[in-house]
């Protein structure tokens, strides 16, 4: 997973009830129920402390080491999803046995690899990435008021990319992709009209792809590459990737048109499968 820094997600505790405003006037959905769409569950589950679903955040100090104040703005999103949401006083395994021993039924944790949440009930298992992707896809449909027949472009062919180029794709949108690899991009439509037989492409050329779509997506760790002159006041971008690939100047000229965020949709969608998701096989 792309490892973030303080700055993209220190803010978020405090931000959560602009952020869920935000997203309704963008996508017509709350935070809540965006990401019960996106994960195709019909409803947040009770359990729990008082019928609600008890959630532990544990940090790892592994690899690089610890994200500080990462595992408080996890629990912040999922209690503001209307968890029993707590982060562990222990760190690594001490922190995993004492979310079990507090009767966590999830526990959501993150090293340099991979960023999971884990149901301690059915085994579930719920990765960040490719939540992330499905939650993002979701949203740009959602903002588009359909994408099904119409072209969207996919920037980015790593793990995000690929769980969004598959959602869209499943919306029944042309999907385009594009990655500085071009055999990630081939690869990626292989697979695609393998498993799904939609009209998937692969674009050789950023600047073309960029100029003849009008729904983007953004899942690539490069910052300011969509420039204002490749925007107009149709473009709509939903920006996962981190750093924002959009420019300040694009930014701007995009408002609302552009959904931007590096933590809060990805962490709730992945709640949501963990909890309401079918229990992992034997």
């Amino acid at each position: 997973m792309t490892r973030l820094v303080a700055d993209d997600y220190k803010h978020i505790p405090g931000m959560l009830p602009e952020f869920d405003l935000r997203l309704r006037r963008q996508t017509g959905l709350g935070l809540k129920d965006l990401a019960v769409h996106a994960a195709g569950v019909t409803e947040w589950p009770a359990g729990g402390t008082a019928g609600k679903t008890r959630v532990a955040a544990v940090t790892l100090t592994g690899g690089e080491g610890a994200l500080d104040g990462f595992a408080e703005a996890v629990a912040a999103v999922a209690d503001f999803l209307g968890a029993d949401a707590f982060v562990t006083r222990a760190a690594d395994a001490a922190g995993l046995a004492e979310a079990y021993e507090s009767g966590a039924e999830i526990v959501m944790l993150a090293d340099d690899e991979r960023f999971v949440a884990i149901n301690l009930v059915t085994r579930r298992v719920s990765d960040n990435s490719q939540l992330t992707g499905r939650a993002f896809a979701t949203a740009l449909d959602l903002m588009a008021g359909g994408l099904r027949r119409r072209g969207a472009l996919v920037l980015g062919c790593g793990p995000v990319g690929r769980s969004a180029a598959e959602a869209l794709a499943g919306c029944g949108a042309s999907v385009t992709v594009f990655d500085p690899e071009i055999s990630r991009s081939r690869e990626l439509v292989l697979r695609l009209r393998r498993i799904s037989g939609a009209p998937v492409m692969a674009a050789e050329s950023l600047r073309a792809a960029l100029s003849s779509h009008q729904y983007l997506l953004d899942a690539t760790p490069s910052g300011g590459f969509i420039s204002g002159d490749v925007i107009d006041d149709r473009t709509l971008v939903a920006a996962p990737g981190v750093p924002c690939g959009v420019t300040t100047e694009a930014a701007a000229l995009l408002g609302e048109r552009l959904l931007y965020d590096p933590l809060c949709l990805g962490v709730a969608a992945m709640l949501m499968d963990a909890a309401g998701g079918e229990a992992a096989s034997p």
